[in-house]
This record gives structure tokens, C-alpha cells and sequence, in this order.
């Protein structure tokens, strides 16, 4: 999985386990999170947005969905991932284990090379082929 396609389904994870949206008892939601809606609320298609999310500012584009529902959602240029995603390797080697967190959540990874500058934890295993 590409760093590019990572950083889609954190972006999306991010926003659809915010405790803001999770009720108990609920029915499940229909439609994309509201506040993927409420991010491109007057505003069209191809205009950028951004969210708070866990203290953190999650920028992106505004994306017609299904049924014709403006909603944010990643950009085609990902920003540089989290500061703590580098911090997590520093004084590390290329494939040493690492932990990152993501969202309040240590998530095991390796330490792989980012754009050929420095590392990052990029979570899950390594794989041969990286």
C-alpha cells in the first residue's frame, strides 16, 4: 500500500471513529460522516476544506459523493505526514520496528524512507519489495 493511499484511509478512518459521531444505540449512518458534509458546506466541488480532528487540522478537497453530496476529502497532493510519524524513527535504521501514533493509538510499523530524505513509521510489517 502506497503512502499516498495510507494517508486516504487514515484521512477517512480519522474523521469516521471521531467520538463526536459514534451514539449509542444509533442507527448506523447513511451517507458520508456529517462532518465530511459540514467541511464543504457552501462551497463547490474542487474547493479546498479542512476539518479539526483530534487537535489536529486535516486539510483536503471538496469531492461530489453519491447522491450529488459535496463532502472533503483528500487531496491528489497529501501533505508531509505527522511530525510523529519521523519522530518515531529517529536514531532508527531503515525496516527497524517502530510505533507510531496515530489518532491516540500506537500503531506497530517499520521504518522505511520518505522520499528518499528520512525516515517515517509506516505502519504494518515490511515487506519484501519496499
Amino acid at each position: 500500500m502506497t503512502l499516498y493511499r495510507h494517508t486516504i484511509l487514515l484521512f477517512f478512518a480519522a474523521v469516521a471513529l471521531s467520538p463526536a459521531s459514534a451514539e449509542p444505540n444509533a442507527d448506523p449512518p447513511r451517507g458520508p460522516p456529517p462532518e465530511l458534509v459540514e467541511a464543504c458546506k457552501g462551497k463547490k466541488v474542487g474547493d479546498s476544506c479542512s476539518l479539526i480532528f483530534g487537535g489536529r487540522s486535516v486539510t483536503g478537497v471538496c469531492l461530489r459523493g453519491r447522491n450529488d453530496v459535496v463532502m472533503c476529502g483528500p487531496s491528489d497532493k497529501p501533505s508531509e505526514p505527522p511530525a510523529e510519524m519521523f519522530d518515531a524513527c529517529k536514531g532508527k535504521k531503515e525496516r527497524d520496528a517502530c510505533t507510531s501514533p496515530i489518532e491516540g493509538q500506537a500503531v506497530p510499523g517499520h521504518c522505511t524512507s520518505w522520499k528518499g530524505k528520512r525516515l517515517l513509521c509506516r505502519p504494518g510489517p515490511w515487506r519484501q519489495g519496499e
